[in-house]
């Protein structure tokens, strides 16, 4: 039986209890979480930053959430949370938040009981791994240290990981947000190749404004720090070097200060960590050439021009600062992208947030924040391919990192690759533009 995939979003309960999520077609083996408080798509971005991921394997869980409310004249103000007790954490503001956790992995589904509700029904999109080809499954939370650093006890070799983290120290079902300064990044790796997509917020200054963000090829997790206007440094930054028998292990550059990390790892499913950069044209476009048949895709970026480019650091007059958006898709009616932007201004700061289930990804304008710059949505899988097309082109190209994770068996001719090429300056995928 092949490796199963189901991405939805359902609208999570306003009282406290069960909810169980139907309509999968199998049990899945792990679960991973995007939210922001809306109940329909947002066409045009809503003020405040709130923003969410969350995973979880059935029993162990993570979640990283991120908040800033708009309009802050002249202070930046940042809040966050890390947290190992519940899968899904959401807020519209530091004392308004609802948590949820697991309970069952079931035949059809999954069941989460809500201990902190919502007001409202707000959205909460999943993918949904299961089958009888994936052979390992684990969500897990490590403290970034320094140097080489072996996490183990995952008891199989990973042939994929995913990885978050909100830069903030570990609470317990967090009920308020607290402020501090927040260093946010979401990775994924193949083992091969690795892309990562940071960005930070600065908290409670007047005078040095840092909202800002950067893109990595070669790192599987990068957080810019605040140190400096702009900033030219990092606040922690480290690769994954190996998948091993019982984990995975990372390498260093910049030390992690401690700071919690929230992984997603599974194997018995090939996958593909790459990067493409965002079309200028109308129409289809594909990353091909993969070695087996993708049933889902993630995405993720902070909108860099290239890898290696810190983007947004430092006040300035026409806005500068953070913008980040992920996507999820398994075909053209199960997709969804979350996403937000965070600005700074010589004497305000804007912010602002959106989802969309019809859209993968999504880039807005700083300013005014409501203006779309590009978006694109996922069509379909084909062997070796994941298709997507392209409805608002932009000339201001990005790079946007994925991976792809196998659903069908397939076996590709001599003259494919087979994994990843390791170079970390080049994409490891072809990327064709189908003009019509």
């Amino acid at each position: 039986m092949a490796v199963q995939h189901k991405v939805g979003d359902f609208q999570l309960r306003t009282t406290t209890g069960n909810q169980s999520i139907t309509g999968l077609g199998f049990q899945p083996k792990l679960v991973l979480f995007f939210h922001t408080p809306d109940t329909v798509n947002i066409v045009n971005q809503t003020a405040n930053f709130n923003l969410s991921w969350g995973a979880t394997d059935g029993t162990n869980m993570g979640a990283s959430i991120f908040f800033s409310p708009n309009g802050n004249s002249g202070l930046e103000s940042a809040f966050g949370a890390q947290c190992t007790t519940n899968c899904i954490v959401g807020s519209i503001d530091t004392a308004t938040m609802w948590r949820a956790t697991i309970v069952s992995m079931d035949g059809d589904g999954f069941t989460l009981n809500v201990p902190l509700a919502p007001t409202l029904g707000y959205r909460v999109g999943y993918l949904a791994i299961g089958g009888a080809t994936l052979t390992g499954a684990k969500v897990g939370t490590f403290n970034a240290s320094s140097g080489t650093q072996s996490i183990t006890g995952l008891g199989f070799q990973p042939t994929g990981i995913i990885m978050f983290s909100a830069g903030r120290a570990l609470t317990a079902n967090p009920s308020s947000l607290t402020a501090g300064h927040v260093y946010g990044c979401f990775g994924m790796s193949d083992g091969a190749s690795s892309r990562s997509a940071g960005f930070t917020f600065r908290s409670a200054n007047l005078t040095v404004k840092l909202r800002g963000r950067i893109c990595r090829s070669n790192m599987i997790m990068a957080a810019p720090n605040i140190t400096t206007s702009p900033s030219t440094g990092y606040q922690y930054q480290f690769n994954l070097t190996s998948f091993d028998a019982d984990g995975f292990t990372v390498t260093h550059t910049t030390g992690g200060s401690s700071l919690p990390i929230c992984y997603m790892a599974f194997a018995g499913a090939a996958t593909k960590v790459g990067n493409f950069t965002t079309p200028s044209i109308l129409g289809p476009f594909s990353i091909t050439s993969l070695a087996f048949n993708p049933a889902s895709v993630l995405t993720a970026s902070t909108w860099q021009s290239n890898f290696g480019v810190f983007g947004g650091m430092g006040a300035v007059s026409n806005g500068s600062g953070a913008l980040v958006s992920t996507g999820m898709a398994v075909d053209v009616t199960e997709q969804l992208t979350v996403g937000g932007t965070t600005i700074d201004f010589t004497t305000t700061t804007v912010e602002a947030h959106h989802s969309d289930d019809t859209k993968i990804m999504r880039r807005f304008s700083p300013n005014p924040f409501t203006t779309l710059e590009m978006d694109f949505a996922h069509a379909n899988m084909s062997t070796g391919a994941v298709n997507f097309n392209c409805t608002t082109p932009s000339g201001t190209l990005s790079v946007v990192n994925y991976m792809a994770i196998e659903g069908a068996a397939f076996t590709p001719p001599p003259s494919e690759p087979t994994g990843g090429s390791g170079d970390p300056a080049s994409p490891d995928s072809s990327f064709l533009y189908n003009m019509i």
